[in-house]
Parts: C-alpha cells; structure tokens; sequence
C-alpha cells in the first residue's frame, strides 16, 4: 500500500477521480495561488452538488404527494410486498 501511495506522490501515477472522502496532500509543494483557488473550486462543486440534491429531495418531501411513497421513488426502494 505505502509503494502505491509513493508512487501517487511522486506523479508516476494519476487517478482518474480521488475518492470523495480523501485528502492528498504534498509537504514538499507550498501552497500557491493557483493550487489554493483549485481547491476552493472542488470545494464549492461539491458543496453545489450536494445543495442540489438536497434541493430536490426536500421538494419531494414538501410536496405533498404521499411523502413515503416519493421518498422510496426517489431513493429507487420498491414498497410493493
């Protein structure tokens, strides 16, 4: 696991999407301009992108219509025995 990170570290592999949950960081790179507003841009996507569901969930739920029901269509859960 450490040869796996080591090699991330130093360039000599790329991933295509970092897991949602997880944070690279480099001790030998300082923190440039550039690099701090790339950062605060992923930040503020994913902040959208979870506003945003969250926005449509909360919809579901105030509309109305059988909350239960639209909540398991919503989340893909059948109710039917």
């Amino acid at each position: 696991m450490r040869a796996l990170f080591d090699l991330y570290i130093g360039a000599r592999i790329t991933l295509t999407k970092s897991p949602a949950k997880a944070l690279f960081y480099s001790l030998r790179q300082s923190l440039t301009e550039e690099i701090n507003l790339e950062i605060s841009e992923q930040i503020a996507e994913k902040l959208d992108y979870r506003i945003a569901r969250f926005q449509e969930f909360l919809d579901l739920v105030e509309s109305g219509d059988q909350p239960e029901q639209t909540i398991c269509r919503y989340l893909g859960i059948s109710t039917e025995s």
